[in-house]
């Protein structure tokens, strides 16, 4: 019964790990996906690609340095997990739909 109860854990850890690995893997798909369309956007023709790259992918740094200590110490705390979650979620989307809407 205790090997049964350690092989059934054991199987629930590795389902979860590889729930996980995947969630981690489609997340940054995802999240990724978006950037050449922004620096496309973003790109006049008097700065070119690789500068606005340059400055999306500055942009991109600059907001996960701050974006993620604001969201461990102002978010979470006054929000909750949930909330915050609903919260970034929807300024995703806000975003994303800016930048579909200003690359065409």
């Amino acid at each position: 019964a205790i090997l049964l109860a350690a092989a059934a854990a054991a199987a629930q850890v590795a389902s979860s790990g590889a729930l996980l690995g995947a969630a981690s893997v489609a997340a940054g798909i995802l999240t990724g996906a978006p950037f050449p369309g922004l620096v496309a956007a973003a790109a006049p023709e008097r700065i070119g690609t690789a500068r606005a790259g340059a400055w999306a992918s500055a942009g991109d740094h600059l907001g996960a340095a701050v974006g993620a200590p604001a969201a461990l110490l102002v978010m979470l705390p006054a929000w909750g997990l949930r909330s915050s979650l609903l919260v970034l979620a929807a300024a995703r989307a806000c975003s994303a739909l800016a930048a579909a809407s200003r690359a065409r």
